[in-house]
């Protein structure tokens, strides 16, 4: 098994406060994900890390909680893993604190499942 780790951000709506529907704001993305590239392929993590800003960006989410289950979603469907961990923080919402949320999922796809997909970045 290797693990993929990305540490990012972006800036998107995301919140439901008036000033958060209005102003973007900053993101902090970390992504675990282990796989088995000798069995399903290569993730590329720059694609992986793509995929997930432009789900936070083009989705205007009202909770943190709603955009990892959607990438989660998401990235179901492009790859295949055994465990994948993320967590988006908002670093900037409390004067003395980051918030955020995490999630884990174990997703073992079966055998000529049509989500089985392999990527090389391409």
């Amino acid at each position: 098994m290797h693990t993929i780790i990305v540490e990012s951000s972006c800036e998107c709506v995301i919140g439901i406060l008036n000033h958060e529907r209005e102003t973007p704001q900053k993101v902090l993305i970390f992504i675990k994900c282990q796989y088995d590239y000798q069995k399903n392929g290569v993730i590329c993590y720059a694609d992986m890390l793509s995929h997930v800003q432009n789900v936070l960006i083009s989705h205007q989410f009202l909770y943190l909680e709603e955009a990892i289950d959607r990438i989660i979603d998401n990235l179901k469907k492009r790859y295949v893993y055994h465990h994948l961990w993320i967590r988006l923080d908002k670093p900037h919402i409390l004067n003395h604190a980051i918030v955020g949320v995490e999630k884990d999922d174990f997703y073992a796809p079966q055998a000529g499942s049509a989500s089985m997909r392999h990527s090389h970045g391409n």
